[in-house]
């Protein structure tokens, strides 16, 4: 199973707690089972959200926006005022945040900047689900054209959806020792999105690795974990880290290897934990360029 054609094309989009991040999870369940290994399903509920397409006008132009997932609903007008900055989450760039503020002086809305370039893509803001204003999120270069004073018309909804259930799909490797490495990806797409490159391309490289180690003989396990909820403030994996820390299992996690957007780009960005392990990732980075350049002569 390919999983990058199993969860972009088979499935489709599949925001947290929807009917098709369901299916994702059975899918991806099912691929470790190809690989001759027994995944279980770590449960946990959560209160989903459903956007609605934002609505959006500057100075009587409409601007394309991307929701803010568990956004508060707004529709109404005021003008921009310029509120700070945050730290972009790939490279060392900053993002310009911004408040629609209302006639007497209130703010009412916000106008965020997408963490990438590729639009205004749905994302969540840095607070919490019951505290987020509402919120959209315009594209790098808009942002850059946003300044004090200029009118904005702007209408934002979703409903808050409780009831739902999510899933991280886990399978073990087993090893020796009772150390374990993990290796990790998450499987949900954000709102509209088929998550092709974010990150079902992750997800594939998970079952590539597992693929590779099962059925060898480890001296320390190896945990393959799909993450669900990822897109909503890494809702899964911090799930997955607070019950290990309450069973008294985290100490047994020795490394974690995360892939997110593997397979888009020029430039690979490693993430792993501790030091001694990326500089091993590192390592096999350089020796695997070696043996290409070795190769291409």
């Amino acid at each position: 199973m390919n999983l990058v054609e199993a969860l972009a094309v088979g499935v489709g989009p599949r925001p947290a707690g929807s009917d098709a991040a369901a299916r994702a999870a059975d899918t991806v369940a099912e691929a470790f089972r190809e690989l001759g290994l027994t995944p279980r399903f770590q449960e946990f509920e959560l209160v989903g959200y459903e956007a609605d397409e934002p609505e959006l006008e500057v100075d009587g132009e409409r601007w394309p926006a991307g929701p803010c997932m568990y956004a508060h609903p707004f529709d109404g007008e005021g003008t921009v005022k310029r509120i700070g900055e945050s730290p972009a989450p790939v490279g060392d760039g900053k993002l310009p945040n911004f408040a629609v503020v209302a006639a007497d002086g209130r703010e009412v809305a916000r106008l965020l900047t997408s963490p990438f370039s590729t639009g205004a893509i749905p994302f969540m803001s840095s607070h919490v689900h019951i505290t987020t204003p509402p919120t959209a999120f315009v594209s790098i270069k808009d942002s850059e054209r946003l300044a004090d004073g200029l009118h904005v018309r702007l209408k934002v909804g979703g409903r808050f959806v409780p009831g739902c259930r999510e899933r991280n799909v886990i399978a073990d490797i087993p090893g020796t020792s009772s150390e374990r490495v993990l290796v990790t990806a998450h499987y949900d797409s954000v709102w509209h999105g088929p998550g092709a490159i974010d990150n079902a391309t992750g997800v594939e490289g998970v079952r590539r690795i597992g693929e590779v180690l099962a059925g060898r003989e480890l001296e320390r396990g190896v945990t393959l974990v799909a993450f669900a909820a990822e897109e909503i403030n890494l809702t899964g994996s911090r799930y997955f880290v607070n019950e290990a820390r309450m069973r008294g299992e985290l100490d047994e996690i020795v490394g974690v290897v995360n892939l997110d957007c593997i397979a888009r780009g020029e430039k690979l960005t490693i993430l792993a934990s501790p030091d001694a392990l990326l500089g091993r990732a590192l390592e096999g980075r350089a020796a695997s360029a070696c043996s290409i350049a070795t190769t291409s002569r």
